[in-house]
C-alpha cells in the first residue's frame, strides 16, 4: 500500500521508559574498514540473527551529523565523529548492528559538500562511486535510504544530494527518509520544524516515505534534563522511522546495468550543474485498453514509434511517448531512437475492469523491455475509488492463469507478480474524491522522475537553485507523427498540452 509522510514521536517518551540502557535491545557492532572488518564488544551476549543484514544508506554533507546520526541509532559510539572536514564524496563506511533480533548494515556515505559543489573531481568520484555500487551488489542491495540534513545549514546541495542518491543511484526504488538533526535548541517542540518547513520540500518536489526531527548529542554528556528527554526521544524517533520505513524486500538489480545506469545519470547530473540546463524527463506511457485484442508485439518489430507530446503536469513539462501494443517489447531500440538513457518514468495505465492477471502480464513484458529494474514504475488504475482499491485489485492475481495474448517464453525474469511499482488509482471524473486523485498524480509523477522536473522554489529555499536556467523544452528524439488519441492521463486533466509563450 503507498505510504504517506508520518510523524514518529506518539508515545515514544513512554516507550523509551522500558528500554533504558541496561534493558536496551542487545546490539552487536562491526565497523568494516578497508580490506578488514573489526568487531566492537560490548553488549553482545546473544548471537547475530542468521541471514542477510538490512542495508541502510546514510548520506548527506559533512558536518549535518551523520556519523552522530548512526551513533544515535546503535545506542552507543560505534562511528567516530569528524569536525566538519569535507569528505570526499561517494566514500563510504559500513557499520553492522543488530536491533530486537533484526541485523542492520548501516552506510556512512559522503555527498555533496558546499565547498566542493561543481567541483568534485571526476575520476575521484567515479571510482568512489563504482566501489560503492560494488560493495551494495555483493551485500544484496538496498532497503532504505537517509538522508541526514542539519536545520540550521540547508545549503545548495540540499536538493542535488537528494538527486544524486534517491535518483541517479537508488533509481527511485527504495524508500526514502529524511532526519533534521541539530534541534537540541529549537524553541518549539522538535517535531514542529517539520511543520512549519514541510511545504518547501515538497515545492522542491522532494519526497520522503518518513521524517523525523531530532537531536543526535549524546545523552550521557548532557545535564540539563530536558536536553536529555530530547536525546532520548530522539533515538526513539529514529529507531521507529527505520522499523516502519525500511523495505521488507531490497532492491537489487544487475551489478552491471546497475554501474552503467547510475554512472550515467551522475555525470549528466555533474554537467546540468555545471552548465545549468536540465532536460526535460521523458516518459514512456502504456495505457491498456479495457479490453485488449492486439497481441503483446515482438521485439524484432520495426514499425515507427508515435512522436513525442510536450505536456504540462501542473506546471512541470514532460515529453510524453505513448507506447502501443506493437512496441511493448521495443525497449531497446526505443533507447535508440528516442531516448540514449532511457524513459525517466514508466507509467503502465489499466482499467479496474480489466482481467488483473492478463494486465500484470503486460506490465511485465513493459517493464521488463523499457527498463523497469532500473527506472521507476507507477501503475494507474482506471475507475478504481481509491488507491486502497487499486492496489487490492493490483494484486488479485496469484500467478497461475495463462494469457493467450502473451509469449510465455518472452521475458522469463520479470515475475508479473514481483515487479516493483507505486498503485495509484483514477477516479471516475464524477467521484467526490476525483479533483484529490488527480493532485496525487501530478504530484507522484513529478517526484517520481528520474530526471528532476522544472521547480520554482520559494520561502526560505527560494535561493537554492538560482542559477537553473529554464528546463529545455526541446529534449530527446521523436519521430513519426504526434498520436491523436488522448490518453487516460489527458482525459482527466492529470496533464495537458504545454503552452509555449
Amino acid at each position: 500500500m503507498p505510504r504517506t509522510c508520518n510523524n514518529h514521536y506518539d508515545g515514544v517518551w513512554e516507550f523509551w521508559m522500558a528500554c533504558e540502557p541496561h534493558h536496551r535491545p542487545n546490539e552487536r557492532v562491526f565497523i568494516q574498514s578497508p580490506g578488514r572488518i573489526e568487531e566492537h564488544h560490548g553488549v553482545a551476549n546473544k548471537q547475530p540473527t542468521q541471514g542477510s543484514p538490512k542495508n541502510i544508506v546514510v548520506f548527506g554533507e559533512s558536518g549535518v551529523g551523520k556519523s552522530s546520526l548512526i551513533n544515535l541509532i546503535a545506542g552507543r559510539s560505534i562511528a567516530a565523529t569528524s569536525s566538519g572536514a569535507k569528505g570526499c564524496t561517494f566514500h563510504h563506511k559500513k557499520y553492522e548492528l543488530q536491533l530486537d533480533d533484526t541485523p542492520y548494515a548501516i552506510w556512512d556515505t559522503a555527498g555533496l559538500d558546499e565547498g566542493t559543489y561543481g567541483t568534485v573531481p571526476a575520476e575521484i568520484a567515479e571510482e568512489n562511486l563504482k566501489q560503492f555500487l560494488r560493495d551494495l551488489t555483493r551485500a544484496n542491495g538496498v532497503h532504505l535510504l537517509v538522508y541526514c540534513v542539519r536545520a540550521s545549514r540547508l545549503r545548495k546541495t540540499l536538493l542535488s544530494n537528494y538527486n544524486l542518491f534517491y535518483s541517479a543511484i537508488c533509481r527511485k526504488k527504495v524508500p526514502i527518509v529524511v532526519v533534521v538533526t541539530g534541534l537540541e535548541n529549537y524553541e518549539e517542540q522538535m517535531a514542529d520544524w517539520w511543520t512549519a518547513n514541510e511545504t518547501e520540500f515538497a515545492t522542491l518536489k522532494m519526497h520522503f516515505d518518513g521524517h523525523a526531527c531530532v537531536t543526535t548529542l549524546n545523552a550521557d554528556r548532557v545535564n540539563s534534563p530536558i536536553l536529555k528527554q530530547r536525546c532520548h526521544v530522539s533515538r526513539q524517533a529514529v529507531l521507529s522511522l527505520i522499523a516502519s520505513t525500511c523495505a521488507r524486500d531490497r532492491w537489487r538489480t544487475e551489478r552491471e546495468d546497475w554501474l552503467s545506469a547510475a554512472l550515467g545519470d551522475v555525470r549528466a547530473m555533474f554537467k546540468s550543474q555545471h552548465d545549468g540546463r536540465y532536460p526535460t524527463p521523458v516518459v514512456a506511457l502504456y495505457d491498456l485498453p479495457e479490453h485488449p485484442l492486439d497481441p503483446i508485439g515482438s521485439a524484432k518489430d520495426s514499425s515507427p514509434f508515435e512522436g513525442a507530446r510536450l505536456m504540462d503536469a501542473g506546471g512541470s513539462p514532460l515529453l510524453v511517448h505513448l507506447i502501443r501494443d506493437q512496441h511493448l517489447r521495443a525497449g531497446a531500440r526505443f533507447k535508440k531512437q528516442i531516448a540514449l538513457r532511457g524513459a525517466d518514468l514508466l507509467i503502465f495505465c489499466a482499467s479496474v475492469h480489466s482481467d488483473p492477471g492478463a494486465s500484470r502480464r503486460r506490465a511485465a513484458a513493459f517493464y521488463g523491455s523499457y527498463g523497469g529494474d532500473t527506472r521507476p514504475l507507477l501503475i494507474i488504475v482506471r475507475d478504481a475509488l481509491s488507491d486502497e482499491t487499486a492496489y487490492e485489485w493490483w494484486n488479485t492475481f496469484d500467478g497461475n492463469d495463462k494469457d493467450v495474448d502473451s509469449d510465455e517464453h518472452a521475458y522469463p525474469h520479470y515475475d508479473a507478480g514481483k515487479l516493483q511499482a507505486i498503485v495509484r488509482a483514477l477516479p471516475p471524473p464524477e467521484s467526490t474524491n476525483a479533483d484529490d486523485a488527480v493532485t496525487k498524480l501530478r504530484k507522484a509523477i513529478q517526484t517520481r522522475s528520474l530526471q528532476p522536473v522544472d521547480v520554482v522554489p520559494t520561502g526560505c529555499f527560494s535561493w537554492l537553485t538560482g542559477g537553473r536556467r529554464r528546463t529545455k523544452l526541446h529534449s530527446g528524439r521523436s519521430t513519426g507523427a504526434i498520436g491523436v488519441q488522448e490518453d487516460c492521463l489527458t482525459k482527466s486533466n492529470v496533464w495537458v498540452p504545454w503552452r509555449t509563450g
